[in-house]
């Protein structure tokens, strides 16, 4: 949750350089991170399905992080 809402951030401070879909991206990461939290003490969760959902979410979360931090710090062509 902290990278998704640190890239929103960083694309915020840098529209120019970032479109749109990738500050969408990150916020929809963010809610669905939050989604998932606040079910994680359900006792009746299943275990691998939230194991796999949050192994999913973090290589998401790592690739559109990543990807919007690129394109904030690049210099502009």
């Amino acid at each position: 949750m902290g990278l998704a809402a640190s890239a929103i951030a960083q694309a915020h401070m840098r529209a120019k350089n970032v479109p749109l879909f990738w500050t969408l991206l990150n916020v929809a990461v963010l809610l669905f991170a939050t989604f998932l939290a606040a079910g994680a003490d359900d006792k009746n969760i299943d275990s691998a399905v939230l194991g796999r959902n949050s192994f999913f979410l973090l290589i998401i979360t790592l690739l559109s992080a990543g990807f919007t931090t690129y394109l904030s710090e690049r210099e502009p062509v």
